[in-house]
């Protein structure tokens, strides 16, 4: 895994910001404490416009990821609609089952 120095990030996020381009930090491996901190990017006290997270989720019992976004990205999908529906995303597999609340 190659670890970027904190000031990279931190200029990733100012390009991104500054050519209105989101960020998105792949934190699998790096989330939940891995590096010192909940999320590795607070180390460079940035924070990222999507962020995918998963394995330390379950503590390895499920095979459960998360993609959450900023409230911007949210409201461009909110919508009534359907033609702006994000059709992708994890809780279109059996593992959703798993972690649904049972009547």
């Amino acid at each position: 895994m190659i670890v970027w120095p904190q000031e990279f990030l931190a200029g990733v996020r100012a390009l991104c910001d500054r050519h209105d381009v989101l960020m998105i930090a792949d934190e699998v491996l790096t989330g939940f404490g891995r590096t010192g901190r909940m999320f590795a990017c607070e180390h460079a006290g940035v924070a990222p416009d999507i962020i995918c997270l998963s394995k330390a989720l379950t503590a390895g019992y499920l095979p459960l990821g998360v993609t959450a976004a900023t409230a911007r990205i949210y409201d461009a999908f909110l919508s009534d609609d359907r033609s702006r529906t994000f059709f992708h995303g994890h809780l279109v597999h059996g593992e959703s089952t798993s972690v649904r609340r049972r009547p």
